[in-house]
């Protein structure tokens, strides 16, 4: 799968140390260069204290794997411009869950909601009487 801007990732070997405690490290892309194939993310321990930011680094693009696989089907950026605007609050909501709330079965259906409830809203945007 394509890594965009915004996703919420994690190495593939799963690496974490003291500092990350029993969750695997995760992070969020902020920038890939396609040409290098380099990632810029910054990392934060999952810990429902709000995500505190920890670092950056630069990473493989090919080293990394979404965190959260439905979070792909929060991306906007495909969207036409007037149909962005209904999406991106959803987004960004479940970006902050992801960030704050520790993985549990309750934060699972928590995304799986506002999945729905984002879909709901773009369809209300097309809706035609």
């Amino acid at each position: 799968m394509k890594l965009e801007n915004g996703d919420h990732v994690r190495h593939k070997a799963d690496w974490g140390n003291k500092d990350t405690g029993s969750h695997p490290l995760q992070m969020v892309i902020d920038h890939i260069d396609p040409a290098s194939n380099l990632a810029d993310v910054h990392w934060y321990r999952p810990d429902g204290q709000g995500g505190q930011k920890l670092s950056r680094e630069t990473a493989k693009a090919d080293g990394l794997t979404l965190y959260e696989p439905i979070m792909q089907f929060f991306r906007y950026a495909h969207l036409p411009a007037r149909l962005q605007s209904y999406s991106k609050p959803f987004a960004e909501l479940a970006s902050r869950l992801i960030e704050s709330a520790p993985p549990s079965p309750e934060r699972s259906v928590a995304l799986r909601k506002l999945l729905e409830a984002k879909d709901a809203a773009v369809r209300a945007a097309l809706f035609e009487q």
